[in-house]
C-alpha cells in the first residue's frame, strides 16, 4: 500500500514540475495542393519539405487536398509535391527552383498553396528519310532559359526516352512551356560517355556522314528548329522527328600566331543557343595557323578557339554558315589578357574592411565574365579579356551601390571600361556609398489579397540596361511584402512577374512585350519609396 501511495505521489510530483514548465514551441507548415488551371484541390500528392542537406520531411496530400509539417527545426525549406499526370511543383515562381519558406522557431505557418499543373505529353516517332522508323535513339527536350542576358536551351533531365522498334517516343511529366525535341543516337551518346566521341588522332579517318542530332521537325541546327508549345495537361501527338545520315564536312581557316598566346589552342563549334559541344571531332593545327575542323554537321555555328587554360589569353568566337562544301576562310586571333588593378572605397568610411566583397566584370556585348576577391584594403587585380565590361561589386552591405567608377581620368560607371584597344587602363576606383536608395512595395491580387511568392524586379532605364548591377530583384513574402536596398539613383521601372525564368527580364525582347506594364519610379540618395502593385499574370 504505501509503495502504491509513493508511486502516486511521484507521479503527482512529475505532473507539477512538468505544469510549471513552459513546453517547447512547436513550429508547423499546413497548406493545400490545387490544380494551376482550375484551382480545385489535388488529392494523394507527395509533399515534401527539405532544408539544405538535412533528412526531408514527406507526407501525403488527404482526399481535399490538405496536408502538415509538425515539430520541424527552424530554418528556410523547399516545398514540392509530385504525383502522376501532374508536372513536379516547387512554392514560389514556377519556371525558377522554387523560393524557400522561411520558419521561425514555434511559428505555426498556414495557407501555404502548392500549385500543380497538370503535366504535359509530347509524343511521335523517329523516321529516316525513307519514312522507316529508327529505334534505339535518344529523344529528349529542350525548353529555352537563361544565362545572363543570353537565351539558352535547358534539357529536361526526366523528360528522356528511348525510340522502342515502331521509331515510337513519349516525353511525359512536361510543365507546360515552349520546347525543342531534339533526338540523338544512344551508341553515340555511350561513345561520348566513354571519351571516343570527339578528339582523336589526327591519322585516323574523319568521318564523311554519321546519324547527327536532329531537332524536330528535322534540322541539325537549333536555330532552325520548330517550337512545340504546350498547355497544361496537353497531349501533342505526332510530332515526327526525320533523322537521318548527314553529311560531315571540314571548316578550315587560320588562326594569327601570337607569341604573348603560348598555350595550346582549343577549338570548338558552338550552336545558336550553346548547343552541339562535342563538335569537331578532330582538330589540326599546323605552325602557321591554319586549321582544320573535321565531322562539322550543315547549319549555322560559332567557332570559337581559346587556350586551355584560358589565363594568359582571350577567347575568340566567329559566326560562319557551314554549308555542303564545308566553310573556308575563317579567320581567328587570340589577343592578350589586359591587367587591370584598382581599389574599391567606401564613401565618409576610409577605415572600411573590405571582407568578402569582390569585383565583377559582364561583357557590355556577349556572355564573358570575369571577377576577383578583394583584399581587406579593398584593393584588387583582375586579368580581363580585351573587350567592353560593365564593372559591379559583389558582396557590399545591402544598402551600398557604387556612386563612381573612374579608370585613370575616365569615367566608367555608365559608359563601361573599354579595353578593346589592349592597353592597360589606368588605375580602376570603384567609390562606393551607403546611401543607396529602397523601394518597399506590397504586391495585391485582384480581390486586394497579398499575393505570395510574386517575383518583383526594378529595371533601369533603357540606357542602361547593360548593366546588371542595377537590375533588383526579389519575392514576396506571404504577406505580399519585398524590399529592394542598395538602389542607385536614377529612373526605374517596377515590375512584378507571377511567373518569371530568371534573368529573363535583362532579354531586351522579353522586356518588350511587358514594357507598359511597368510601373516608373524615380530615386534620390538615400530615398526610401513605397508603393503598390498588381501582379503579371502567367
Amino acid at each position: 500500500m504505501s509503495k502504491t501511495i509513493g508511486i502516486l505521489m511521484g507521479v503527482a510530483l512529475a505532473a507539477g514540475l512538468l505544469a510549471g514548465q513552459a513546453m517547447p514551441p512547436v513550429t508547423s507548415l499546413e497548406g493545400v495542393v490545387r490544380n494551376a488551371l482550375t484551382g480545385e484541390p489535388v488529392a494523394r500528392v507527395q509533399v515534401i519539405l527539405s532544408r539544405d542537406k538535412d533528412p526531408a520531411y514527406h507526407t501525403l496530400a488527404d482526399a481535399c487536398g490538405r496536408f502538415a509539417f509538425t515539430d520541424m527545426a527552424p530554418g528556410e525549406y523547399k516545398l514540392t509535391g509530385k504525383k502522376n499526370g501532374y508536372a513536379d511543383a516547387t512554392f514560389g515562381q514556377p519556371k525558377g527552383d522554387g523560393d524557400p519558406i522561411p520558419l521561425a522557431r514555434g511559428e505555426r505557418r498556414t495557407g501555404v498553396e502548392l500549385r500543380m499543373a497538370p503535366a504535359a505529353v509530347i509524343a511521335g516517332r523517329v523516321l529516316d528519310n525513307n519514312g522507316e522508323p529508327v529505334p534505339g535513339v535518344l529523344v529528349y527536350s529542350d525548353r529555352m532559359g537563361y544565362d545572363g542576358r543570353r537565351r539558352k536551351s535547358k534539357p529536361l533531365e526526366h523528360s528522356v526516352q528511348v525510340t522502342n522498334d515502331r521509331g515510337e517516343y513519349r516525353l511525359y511529366g512536361l510543365p507546360p512551356d515552349k520546347y525543342y525535341v531534339a533526338a540523338f543516337l544512344l551508341e553515340k551518346l555511350l561513345l561520348l560517355l566513354d571519351g571516343h566521341g570527339s578528339g582523336g588522332d589526327d591519322s585516323d579517318p574523319a568521318p564523311t556522314e554519321e546519324l547527327a542530332t536532329a531537332f524536330y521537325p528535322g534540322v541539325a541546327d537549333l536555330g532552325q528548329a520548330a517550337v512545340v508549345e504546350l498547355r497544361p495537361g496537353e497531349e501533342r501527338a505526332g510530332i515526327d522527328i526525320r533523322y537521318d545520315y548527314a553529311p560531315l564536312v571540314n571548316v578550315r581557316g587560320f588562326l594569327a600566331p601570337n607569341p604573348a598566346c603560348p598555350g595550346e589552342t582549343h577549338f570548338r563549334m558552338v550552336g545558336k543557343f550553346d548547343d552541339g559541344g562535342d563538335y569537331p571531332k578532330q582538330e589540326a593545327l599546323d605552325p602557321e595557323g591554319r586549321f582544320e575542323l573535321r565531322g562539322v554537321p550543315l547549319g549555322a555555328w560559332r567557332v570559337s578557339a581559346s587556350e586551355s587554360d584560358q589565363t594568359s589569353c582571350s577567347s575568340e568566337t566567329v559566326s560562319v554558315q557551314v554549308g555542303r562544301s564545308g566553310a573556308d576562310g575563317v579567320t581567328l586571333a587570340l589577343r592578350p589578357r589586359v591587367q587591370v588593378s584598382g581599389v574599391v572605397r567606401m564613401e565618409g568610411d576610409p577605415g572600411f574592411v573590405f571582407k568578402g566583397v569582390g569585383v565583377r566584370a559582364e561583357a557590355l556585348e556577349g556572355d564573358h565574365g570575369d571577377s576577383a576577391n578583394s583584399k581587406p584594403d579593398g584593393s584588387f587585380a583582375l586579368r580581363m579579356e580585351p573587350r567592353a565590361w560593365s564593372i559591379a561589386v559583389t558582396g557590399a552591405p545591402p544598402n551600398a551601390y557604387i556612386k563612381s567608377a573612374r579608370a585613370g581620368e575616365t569615367d566608367v560607371l555608365d559608359a563601361g571600361l573599354n579595353l578593346a584597344g589592349g592597353g592597360a587602363p589606368g588605375r580602376l576606383e570603384i567609390m562606393l556609398s551607403n546611401a543607396g536608395a529602397r523601394v518597399d512595395a506590397t504586391v495585391l491580387d485582384d480581390a486586394g489579397q497579398p499575393a505570395a511568392a510574386v517575383r518583383v524586379v526594378l529595371v533601369p532605364e533603357p540606357r542602361l540596361r547593360a548593366h546588371g548591377r542595377l537590375f533588383k530583384a526579389a519575392t514576396t513574402d506571404f504577406g505580399g511584402r519585398v524590399s529592394l536596398t542598395g538602389i542607385a539613383p536614377g529612373d526605374y521601372k517596377l515590375f512584378a512577374w507571377e511567373d518569371v525564368e530568371e534573368e529573363a527580364y535583362r532579354d531586351p525582347e522579353y522586356l518588350r512585350a511587358y514594357e507598359d506594364r511597368g510601373e516608373k519610379i524615380s530615386f534620390g540618395e538615400g530615398e526610401t519609396k513605397r508603393t503598390v502593385l498588381k501582379p503579371i499574370s502567367r
